[in-house]
């Protein structure tokens, strides 16, 4: 049986894939960040409580951590696919129906996202200007926080417009396939297939390890 045009994606662009490749690098750096800060306060509870010391940091570096690497795991949940919906209508809906709930929940994310990257940069444009310090004994700087912070939150903003633009796009030449292929949620039988060949890579992986022991 022979595929028609519609039914096969195209290829994301370059500009797609090098922000959404970033959106892993930064993800991971996330990671190691937050193991990073579990070693810093598994080392706190422990001079406290056999030293009777504390290094006056743990709690407030930790809350900096968090909220950097929550606004960092944004882009690349979005680009992953990975937010939570509510799918029992949508998957019983025509492509074109669920291409309409797929540009209107971009749209939503971008309305989101874009307020929040200009007040976050008017936040943190007025604490680098005041020199603001934090509240604390460490009294940390607060425009280091905080532009960490925000640049994850603006690259959001520009990962949502980025894969809204190149929807649109598609749609406008008539691509559906591509169109439900960067903002569509997941098919039950495309997150089978994925489980799927996931536990094949894994147990090839296994069975290359075991031949090579022996």
């Amino acid at each position: 049986m022979t595929t028609t045009k519609e039914e096969t994606p195209r290829q994301r662009s370059v500009l797609l894939a090098l922000s959404e490749r970033f959106s892993v690098l930064a993800v991971v750096a996330g990671g190691l960040l937050l193991f990073g800060m579990s070693w810093f306060i598994g080392v706190e509870v422990l001079l406290r409580k056999f030293f009777r010391i504390s290094t006056g940091g743990a709690e407030e570096y930790s809350s900096y951590a968090l909220a950097i690497l929550s606004a960092w795991s944004f882009s690349y949940a979005l680009f992953s696919k990975a937010h939570i919906r509510v799918d029992a209508v949508y998957l019983k809906l025509r492509r074109n129906a669920r291409l309409v709930l797929d540009v209107a929940a971009l749209a939503a994310f971008a309305a989101y996202a874009l307020p929040m990257t200009w007040y976050g940069w008017k936040s943190f444009s007025l604490s680098f200007t005041k020199g603001s310090l934090a509240n604390t004994p460490l009294q940390t700087p607060l425009w280091i926080p905080m532009l960490l912070w925000i640049l994850g939150i603006a690259f959001f903003a520009w990962a949502v417009l980025l894969l809204l633009g190149e929807t649109l796009t598609a749609l406008l030449r008539g691509d559906t396939a591509t169109a439900s292929a960067l903002a569509g949620c997941p098919l039950l039988e495309e997150e089978i297939d994925e489980e799927k060949a996931l536990a094949a890579k894994t147990l090839g992986a296994t069975e290359t390890k075991r031949e090579e022991d022996r």
